[in-house]
């Protein structure tokens, strides 16, 4: 990882937290959320309050929620909003951070200034029981809360100031006199103060993926139609225990469910586009094939660097290795840029290589089965990193060194990372 980091792949937009100061409230954070305090001096956080050297430290990658249903997220700072969320139980989470930032910046900035928020993600659910409750997700309730109490003390203050300007003989009351300068005393004079955060609903849950129960996807906005499909990614439930309808368990389920989408118009072939930018899009896969099934087979050089004669010894070698998708997307490609007539009745194998989302459909939702179709095309390390980056991460760790720093060497050219 520390080569991803000094190449800005990873924890660039990371927010640093390096004062005794800071390091006290995420702790105070951590305390009222029943979790063992950090023994760190100096980290960095996410937009949710997630930290990569905690989770390494607690070696607990889910260290800020109570079970996959119950998650959290802790605010020290303003610089947070709009920074991206590294571990994300759900592929909205840093949409659900952006509303609460939107709708309460004011109080955020006032209440940052004293002390942590803690943000309970609350969907109505203690607990995973099946896959399917996935589907009775519609809304999310945020609600704020701080380890000093200063919100509820906030709240206090102004009822009392209220009681003492309203009722009657007020002044003469001792007990709500001395309540008053108490609170003044414990807490300063907050009246005009911006420090309430109030409940936050969030129901933009249509289409997602979760980490939850092994990997899942949710489909439910398909065009024109009112089907709900579940995608299971892990090995936690098999689909014939399930009630039947759209539910799916990959790799098993690939064509099926690759069927399925395509139909519901989820998904579309660029390959029937006979254009320039088509058959760019074909050459880039073809060279990111090639290149991977090199180091593969012990390529120990920069792929990109071989000059003519190594390049044609290598594709020489990887005949036998290639799979016959290889060959098919190489004719199709060849074909288009010829202007000639083309068969695009590909093999499945070759088929998930020119799928891309719906175009029409929400930037959310073509991110999701970005996210998906990353799964189906393992080479693709662009689409990979761009759309699922823990997979990329994933595979990184188990690729030679050469390959490493010629898959970062090749995204760098493609304009990446993006500060991610």
């Amino acid at each position: 990882m520390e080569i991803l980091q000094q190449k800005g792949f990873f924890g660039h937009s990371l927010v640093p937290v390096t004062t005794p100061l800071l390091v006290e409230r995420y702790n105070e954070c951590l305390r009222a959320l029943d979790k063992e305090e950090t023994l760190l001096e100096r980290f960095s956080i996410d937009g949710a309050g997630w930290s990569p050297q905690i989770a390494k430290e607690k070696n607990d990658p889910n260290y800020l929620c109570h079970g996959e249903a119950n998650l959290y997220a802790v605010l020290l700072t303003p610089n947070q909003m709009g920074k991206p969320v590294y571990v994300p139980m759900h592929s909205f989470d840093a949409a659900i951070l952006q509303t609460v930032h939107n709708n309460n910046s004011r109080a955020i900035n006032n209440l940052t200034s004293r002390t942590g928020i803690i943000l309970d993600i609350d969907q109505g659910i203690d607990a995973y029981e099946c896959p399917l409750d996935l589907l009775m997700l519609d809304t999310f309730t945020i609600r704020a809360f701080t380890p000093t109490a200063i919100m509820q003390g906030a709240r206090d203050q102004k009822e009392l100031v209220a009681r003492f300007r309203k009722e009657p003989g007020a002044w003469q009351d001792a007990t709500l006199i001395d309540s008053l300068i108490q609170s003044a005393k414990d807490l300063g004079d907050l009246r005009h103060s911006a420090l309430q955060i109030a409940p936050t609903p969030f129901n933009d849950v249509g289409n997602f993926y979760t980490r939850a129960m092994g990997g899942l996807y949710v489909l439910r906005d398909a065009p024109d139609s009112q089907c709900k499909i579940v995608i299971m990614a892990g090995a936690d439930h098999e689909v014939d225990s399930l009630p039947k309808r759209d539910v799916y368990s990959i790799p098993k389920d690939w064509e099926p469910l690759i069927e399925r989408l395509t139909a519901l118009d989820f998904l579309q072939p660029y390959g029937a586009d006979p254009s320039e930018a088509t058959v760019a899009r074909l050459e880039q896969t073809l060279h990111m094939i090639i290149a991977q099934e090199a180091y593969a087979n012990g390529l120990e050089e920069d792929f990109d660097g071989l000059n003519p004669a190594k390049l044609a010894s290598w594709k020489q070698r990887l005949r036998g290795e290639l799979k016959p998708a290889y060959g098919e997307l190489s004719q199709l490609a060849k074909a288009i840029r010829r202007g000639e007539k083309h068969n695009d009745d590909l093999e499945f194998d070759a088929w998930t290589h020119v799928l891309q989302p719906n175009p029409q459909l929400p930037e959310s939702t073509r991110s999701i089965l970005w996210h998906l179709l990353s799964r189906i095309q393992p080479h693709n390390i662009e689409m990979t990193y761009r759309h699922h980056k823990s997979l990329f991460y994933e595979r990184y760790q188990s690729w030679s060194k050469p390959q490493r720093i010629w898959a970062l060497n090749f995204l760098t050219n493609q304009g990446l990372p993006h500060h991610e």
